[in-house]
């Protein structure tokens, strides 16, 4: 917003940034609300995690994660390269 770049929503038709330069104020609008949404979501999926995690603690069978579980950045890129080459993740640029 504040590069005033020219955004569209395909799915919802609607542009960020009006033809003059001006901020379209409903895109605006949905925006926050679909940011609250997310946030909301997160915290939510946090509290279940932070639950699921104390009732297996209590029963003891919780473990952790497993000892060598963290990937380097290389493996990472390596990994989930090939569906953005093979087009399963689609960036698009309007």
């Amino acid at each position: 917003i504040e590069n005033k770049m020219p955004l569209f929503f395909e799915d919802i038709q609607i542009n960020l940034i009006n033809a003059d330069g001006s901020l379209n104020v409903i895109s605006k609008m949905i925006i926050d609300l679909l940011s609250s949404v997310a946030n909301l979501q997160i915290e939510s999926i946090k509290e279940r995690q932070i639950l699921g995690i104390r009732i297996a603690k209590a029963k003891g069978t919780f473990k952790g994660r497993k000892v060598g579980a963290v990937v380097s950045d290389k493996a990472y890129l390596k990994r989930h390269y090939q569906p953005i080459k093979k087009g399963f993740i689609n960036f698009k640029n309007s």
